[in-house]
């Protein structure tokens, strides 16, 4: 997903299914079905209203009509959903803070480069995020981030 976002700016449906699956897959493999969903339905809430709370600040502010196509990806949306029930909640939320930012990095330093703003794929700098994070749990951290409620019992 990463190398498909940053070069061509686009990921196929068929990279989605197949994240879900993996992540589906996985989980199942570490934890139990209860937590799995949720994990998935509290994370779901969290990303509907922090969606929502955009969408309204765009609307209000900018009078933009297409959030979807301008300001955030239907796609980083889709795949924010997805790894939803790989962690609990508190998490979940560290998780996104320190993707988001992390994926700022790239694109602040394409902007200063170039002048000017750039779009960022941040689908697929999450997707890269989320791969060291997991990677750096399995064989590191030892972590159970399914239910611990934050990263520091591994550190």
């Amino acid at each position: 997903m990463l190398i498909r976002d940053v070069l061509y700016r686009q990921i196929e449906l068929s990279y989605f299914i197949l994240l879900g699956a993996g992540i589906l897959f996985y989980s199942l493999l570490r934890c139990d079905r209860h937590t799995i969903l949720v994990n998935f339905f509290v994370n779901s809430l969290i990303i509907a209203m922090m969606t929502g709370a955009l969408i309204l600040v765009y609307a209000l502010k900018k009078k933009n009509k297409n959030f979807f196509h301008t300001k955030l990806g239907a796609g980083d949306v889709l795949f924010w959903i997805l790894v939803t029930p790989l962690f609990a909640p508190a998490n979940f939320i560290l998780w996104m803070i320190f993707s988001l930012l992390l994926s700022l990095l790239p694109a602040a330093g394409q902007t200063l480069k170039k002048g000017t703003a750039t779009a960022i794929p941040l689908a697929g700098y999450q997707s890269g995020i989320l791969v060291a994070v997991l990677l750096l749990n399995n064989f590191l951290l030892h972590c159970n981030l399914f239910e611990e409620p934050l990263f520091l019992p591994a550190l």
